[in-house]
């Protein structure tokens, strides 16, 4: 990966990385991108950081500091984060060796990753039964504990060339709070408008409603910031992210006193409240609670 990037690097590019591990080996993936950048000498970043293990709770401060330290000692590393203690991805994830049948390994998934309670499957071809319910759910269901009833989720889906999605709730809300305050983090979604996470219709509003209005997570112009020009800066892209003459016309126009997201789980596209209008390159393509059709946007590549 260093050889790879110190190519990146010749023509003025970046390494943004989703990590090896979210989890068990967290600390030993974070030192890695870091030995990237400082090897390869460009710029970092932590796609969607998170604290996704119960072990790791409560660390959000350590690693700020690790990625300062990192960052006094001439390493250009950024993160970007989605306001949400729950990810989505596929049910075999969670073991990471694909040692889908050791019981130990299940069973340290449902301790200290996942608890059953909070591991909800959004969609299961073999079993379409499944869809909506949690991993404890699907447990009693078949008269079994939730880490065999996990082995045995997986162990269908590989027979049918198919895996579970799911949405697991493994992170705590105060990390969230403490790595969204990180100054070097910005805004992001990592979520498709058509999937079960709500991250895709939801996550710039349910930070402007609930961690700058709701909890005074940061300021307004902070969390602005953080979802237009450090989002920006953090990827290369040059033109975007600031109001000025001569910039593209990418604007949204909100209520701050009301806006908030309302997508859930149960209901991952429900449209956010106190939205007015959103202009992409000058032309509005939203307004009056729905969007006019247009589609002025482009590919943006970096300069």
């Amino acid at each position: 990966m260093i050889a790879l990037a110190r190519v990146a690097a010749s023509f003025g590019g970046r390494y943004i990385s989703h990590i090896r591990s979210e989890d068990r080996t967290f600390w030993k993936a974070v030192d890695e991108v870091i030995a990237i950048g400082r090897e390869a000498h460009l710029p970092v970043q932590i796609s969607h950081v998170k604290l996704a293990m119960h072990g790791l709770w409560g660390q959000a401060a350590t690693l700020v500091g690790v990625l300062d330290r990192a960052r006094e000692g001439g390493v250009d590393v950024t993160a970007d984060i989605y306001p949400y203690a729950y990810w989505q991805s596929g049910i075999t994830v969670l073991f990471p060796n694909r040692d889908f049948a050791n019981r130990s390994e299940a069973e340290f998934v449902v301790k200290e990753v996942v608890k059953p309670d909070d591991l909800l499957i959004a969609r299961f071809e073999p079993n379409p039964a499944y869809a909506g319910k949690t991993l404890a759910q699907i447990a009693a269901m078949r008269g079994t504990d939730a880490p065999q009833a996990l082995m045995d989720v997986i162990d269908e889906g590989e027979a049918h060339g198919a895996t579970a999605g799911v949405i697991a709730t493994s992170m705590d809300e105060r990390d969230i709070a403490r790595l969204i305050q990180w100054p070097f983090a910005n805004i992001c979604t990592d979520g498709e408008l058509s999937g079960p996470h709500p991250r895709g219709f939801g996550s710039f509003p349910r930070v402007l409603g609930r961690y700058v209005r709701e909890q005074r997570v940061v300021s307004l112009a902070e969390a602005v910031r953080k979802m237009t020009g450090l989002a920006a800066a953090n990827v290369g892209i040059a033109g975007r992210g600031a109001i000025a003459p001569g910039r593209y016309a990418d604007l949204v126009l909100f209520d701050p006193r009301t806006v908030v997201d309302r997508a859930t789980t149960a209901s991952p596209h429900a449209v956010s409240e106190g939205i007015e209008t959103v202009w992409v390159n000058g032309e509005v393509v939203f307004t009056n609670g729905s969007t006019t059709g247009k589609h002025p946007g482009k590919v943006l590549r970096r300069r």
